[in-house]
């Protein structure tokens, strides 16, 4: 997450990649709003060209940062024990095989 905040904040553009990036929706892993109706938050006016470039590129890296790291948690002990914990609490069934209490 620095690397990408450094790239942003090198190109001048005052960009916060934990805000201005737009809602990401976990379901489909994608942005829901295209990069040219983002608003900058400080100056409330769109980004210009050189800026929703960086905005896409950024994007991209924020993906391939949480596909390591989704990948990483997947081989480690943890993802293991929070998947027990799942299926024990019922979250990781099908809804048709959850317990009716």
């Amino acid at each position: 997450m620095k690397k990408l905040q450094s790239k942003a904040n090198r190109a001048c553009l005052l960009i916060d990649v934990n805000r201005d990036l737009g809602t990401f929706d976990e379901e489909t892993w994608s942005f829901i709003e295209p990069g040219e109706q983002l608003v900058n938050p400080i100056t409330h006016r769109a980004y210009t060209k050189k800026g929703q470039a960086l905005i896409e590129e950024l994007r991209a890296e924020y993906l391939k940062f949480l596909d390591t790291m989704r990948t990483e948690f997947k081989t480690s002990k943890q993802a293991d024990d929070l998947e027990i914990v799942r299926y024990l609490s019922g979250k990781g069934l099908k809804p048709n095989l959850v317990p009716q209490v």
